[in-house]
């Protein structure tokens, strides 16, 4: 019997101003913002539970 199992998937999109050299998320951006230049993520996720069950007669 194969196991049960619940699946959870999404995409989502990031983006906004970003700039190199820099570590703090402020300062980047508004560095970004002035050079403008944008930076853009985009992911797909998928996550699978696998449920065991000991099932007695």
């Amino acid at each position: 019997m194969p196991i049960p199992h619940t699946t959870l998937t999404f995409q989502e999109t990031m983006s906004g101003f970003f700039s190199l050299g820099t570590t703090e998320y402020k300062k980047g951006s508004k560095e970004g913002r002035f050079a403008d230049t944008k930076l853009a993520m985009h992911a797909s996720v998928k996550i699978v539970e696998r449920i065991a069950y000991n099932i007695e007669d």
